[in-house]
């Protein structure tokens, strides 16, 4: 755990910056609250201490005016009433009163005017006490007028005293005065240190989130900008800038992403524009090959009705040897020519299924790297549920900050009126714990945007696909039509040679015809039929060409929808290099990455276009070598 921490402290990353931020935060906050308890102790103490002295004065003070009027009182009842036990409560009551002074004179933290005030009263109380005691030895010898004369001059001694310690007990509550003031001022004083070490904490606190938060919006708006550009199609738009770890991981997969969808959509336009020229051409052969088997099917017509014709003359069999034999001769030119016509339509058919056979395996690999980018950008969620976990603990920090304002803010409650700016020391400490959490939720609402455009990728990459699975569906319904085509040519061809060796045996027998008129008559029957083969051929050719015909308009205008959605999405804006390279070699290698994301990542595409022949077999004279489609 303690590694794992220190890491996050050492890198460039956004959960190392929050961190960091807050161990800072919560350094200053820790020494704030120790210098405020420091604070308050050493006022509570100081409080404490002063407050002792003055009950101590408080109490010494009641206790010397009240054992003094005590002492008054029983002198002057013994002087009154004689009594023996009133002169002893007299004597005692005098040390007790002297004991007092001396625990006033003992206090260390006397004044002048104090120390002097209590030497007056401890001398007038000793001048009060020798005229009582004189007063009470003349009574006990029995002179009652001198100590009614003592007693009576013993008066202004008594008022004296008597002023000595009200004066004294008004010194007291001076001193209680000055001592409330310095407690006052150095209160104050206090208060105003610890609200500048927070005011200083709260200053720090709000550059560091500012400085956070200026790290976190600024790649985290580029990324945006960046996913939007790649979901408008803008598939050459790449990110440069130095970003935090999570972020540049992202970076990294976008740049990626966007290489290998511009490799794509531009590979997947040049195949869709071969498809389409590729099944014009084809549409263009099997208008041709119908055009031929009308032909065929003409004579094998002509055939049938010459045969006909020969069964209907044999009486006339003299007369027209010469022309059967003529007439022999060309039927066998006319069946020369239709086996040559049907071997050159099956090998255009034999061609063109070579040829869809590698645009099927072109599709295959279309439709792989389109599910390979689809999964790329899926994988893009797992990095913002990671930024989501980083913004909920942002969130947790922000509500633990909150609560140790509270918790600062209770504190100084108790405090009184000396913690009363640390409350709103702590107030905007949670003002600024309720900022970082609103950071934290745009945080989140710009996570969400981003897999929202991802989300959209993904769906635009699945859509190819489905164009791209239509493509090969369509492309096994034309080689189906071709291998018809083939077969057909096949019979076409057989039935060619079977016509040609007919014609080559009338030619011979001609010269015995009239020597045997039932081989003659039979010869006429099998011509016939052969041209009837030949004809049925000939009319199974054209359907399957018209068959042809329309899966190659099919398969036309499907390549017509491909290219167009793949440059709607902006495939053409895919590098120029790279576009080369990948249509004549087959094979492209992108490295990306930056020098703060870890070693470089390399994409490569490959596909079977390096062995695609591009030499098409000829189209029957009609297309000049020069004009042949790359």
């Amino acid at each position: 755990m303690t590694e794992k921490v220190q890491g996050l402290l050492t890198t460039h990353t956004i959960s190392g910056r929050l961190l960091r931020a807050f161990l800072v935060i919560a350094v200053m906050l820790t020494g704030a609250g120790v210098l405020a308890y420091n604070s308050l102790h050493t006022s509570a103490a100081t409080a404490t201490d002063a407050l002792d002295v003055i009950r101590r004065d408080a109490r010494l003070s009641s206790e010397l005016s009240a054992t003094v009027a005590e002492e008054i009182q029983a002198a002057s009842g013994y002087l009154r009433d004689g009594n023996a036990e009133a002169a002893q409560t007299f004597r005692r009551l005098m040390f007790q009163t002297h004991r007092i002074t001396r625990a006033m004179n003992r206090q260390a933290t006397r004044e002048s005017d104090h120390i002097a005030l209590v030497a007056q009263v401890d001398r007038t109380l000793s001048g009060v006490e020798v005229t009582y005691a004189r007063a009470h030895r003349y009574l006990e010898l029995g002179d009652t007028v001198a100590a009614r004369r003592e007693e009576a001059g013993v008066t202004t001694g008594v008022r004296q005293l008597l002023g000595a310690i009200d004066r004294l007990g008004s010194l007291t509550e001076r001193q209680v005065s000055i001592v409330a003031a310095d407690m006052r001022r150095e209160a104050e004083t206090r208060a105003l240190l610890v609200l500048l070490v927070f005011g200083g904490v709260l200053i720090l606190g709000t550059l560091l989130v500012g400085a956070t938060l200026r790290s976190v919006n600024g790649p985290l708006h580029q990324l945006v900008q960046h996913a939007d550009a790649l979901s408008r199609g803008a598939y050459e738009t790449r990110s440069h800038t130095r970003m935090p770890g999570e972020f540049q991981k992202i970076a990294t997969a976008l740049n990626e992403a966007g290489t290998s969808l511009g490799v794509l959509a531009t590979a997947t336009a040049a195949t869709a524009s071969e498809l389409a020229s590729s099944s014009k051409e084809l549409s263009h052969v099997s208008d041709r090959i119908a055009h031929t088997a009308t032909e065929v099917s003409h004579v094998m017509e002509n055939v049938t009705r010459g045969a006909e014709n020969q069964v209907g003359m044999l009486k006339q069999i003299d007369a027209e040897l010469a022309a059967n034999g003529e007439r022999a001769l060309e039927v066998r030119e006319e069946a020369g020519s239709v086996a040559s016509l049907a071997q050159s339509i099956e090998r255009e058919a034999m061609d063109k299924r070579q040829t869809i056979g590698r645009a099927m395996a072109v599709m295959v690999d279309i439709r792989t790297s389109v599910q390979n980018a689809s999964r790329t950008a899926e994988s893009l969620h797992g990095v913002t549920e990671g930024i989501a976990q980083f913004v909920t603990s942002v969130g947790r920090i922000a509500e633990q900050t909150n609560m140790l304002a509270l918790n600062a803010a209770i504190e100084a409650a108790r405090a009184g009126d000396a913690g009363r700016g640390f409350v709103v020391v702590a107030d905007e400490v949670r003002k600024l714990a309720e900022a970082a959490q609103r950071a934290a939720d745009d945080v989140a609402r710009l996570t969400n945007a981003i897999t929202g455009r991802v989300n959209e990728t993904v769906s635009t990459m699945q859509r190819s696909a489905g164009l791209v699975e239509e493509i090969e569906t369509v492309g096994r319904d034309v080689g189906t039509a071709l291998e018809s085509i083939t077969a057909s040519a096949e019979r076409t061809v057989a039935a060619a040679a079977n016509l040609s060796q007919i014609a080559a045996l009338n030619s011979t027998q001609m010269a015995s015809v009239q020597l045997s008129l039932s081989v003659v008559a039979g010869d006429a029957v099998g011509h016939a039929t052969s041209a009837q083969q030949a004809n049925a051929s000939a009319q199974e050719q054209s359907a399957a060409c018209q068959q042809m015909s329309a899966a190659s308009q099919v398969l036309h205008g499907r390549s017509n929808r491909l290219r167009a959605l793949v440059e709607s999405r902006g495939a053409i804006s895919a590098t120029p290099g790279h576009t080369a390279e990948f249509m004549t070699t087959g094979r492209l290698e992108v490295v990306s990455g930056t020098q703060d994301a870890g070693p470089p990542t390399r994409v490569t595409a490959v596909t079977p276009l390096n062995n695609r022949v591009l030499n098409r077999a000829p189209r029957l004279g009609k297309t000049p070598p020069g004009k042949r489609h790359a």
